[in-house]
C-alpha cells in the first residue's frame, strides 16, 4: 500500500512540476514577445533615422555638385552635367527605398517573432495543452501502480501455480513460505 501512495505522490509532484514549468515557460515567452515588440519599435525608429540621414547626405551631395558646376561655369540645365545630377538624385531615391525596405522587413520579422512567442505562451497556459500533458503523466503513474500490483500478486503465487495472498496461503495451513514447507506461520 505504501508503494501505491509513493507512486501516487511522485506522480502528483511530477504533474505539478510539469504544470509549473509550463507556466514559467509561458511567462518567459510573454516577456520575449514584449521584448520583440520593443525591438520592432526600435528598428522602425532606427530606420526612420537612417532615412533622414540618407536624405540629408544626398541633398548635401546634390548641393555640392550644383555649386561645383556653377563655380566652373557649367550649364546644369542640359548635357552631361544634367545627367550626372539626375543620376545622383536617382541613386539617393534608390538608397532611401532600400533603407525603407530593410526597415520594414526587420520590423515585420520582429513582430512575427513576437506573435509566435505570444502564441506559444498562450498554448503553454491553455487548459487543453496542460490537460493532455498532465493526463499522460497521470496515466503513466496509474500504469506504474498497476505494474506494481501485478508484480506483487505474482510474488504471492503459491507453488503449483495457485495464485493467492499470503493470508489465504496461511489459512490453508501452508505457512509463511507456502505449501510443503515445514516452517510455521508463527516463526
Amino acid at each position: 500500500m505504501w508503494g501505491v501512495i509513493a507512486i501516487g505522490a511522485a506522480t502528483a509532484v511530477q504533474m505539478y512540476g510539469q504544470w509549473r514549468a509550463n507556466q514559467d515557460q509561458a511567462d518567459a515567452e510573454a516577456a520575449n514577445a514584449a521584448f520583440l515588440r520593443e525591438q520592432a519599435a526600435f528598428f522602425a525608429e532606427a530606420g526612420r533615422r537612417e532615412e533622414l540621414l540618407q536624405d540629408r547626405e544626398s541633398k548635401r551631395l546634390f548641393g555640392n555638385q550644383v555649386s561645383a558646376y556653377a563655380a566652373a561655369g557649367v550649364d546644369i540645365g542640359s548635357g552631361s552635367a544634367l545627367a550626372v545630377l539626375a543620376e545622383s538624385r536617382a541613386n539617393a531615391v534608390e538608397e532611401t527605398a532600400a533603407i525603407q525596405k530593410e526597415t520594414d522587413l526587420r520590423v515585420r520579422l520582429a513582430l512575427l517573432r513576437a506573435q509566435q512567442a505570444d502564441s506559444t505562451a498562450k498554448n503553454l497556459r491553455s487548459f487543453k495543452n496542460n490537460a493532455l500533458q498532465l493526463g499522460g503523466t497521470a496515466l503513466g503513474g496509474a500504469a506504474n501502480i498497476i505494474s506494481m500490483s501485478q508484480s506483487s500478486a505474482q510474488k504471492k503465487t503459491a507453488p503449483g501455480g495457485d495464485v493467492g495472498t499470503a493470508a489465504t496461503n496461511r489459512s490453508a495451513g501452508m505457512g509463511k513460505r507456502g505449501l510443503g514447507n515445514a516452517v510455521s506461520e508463527y516463526e
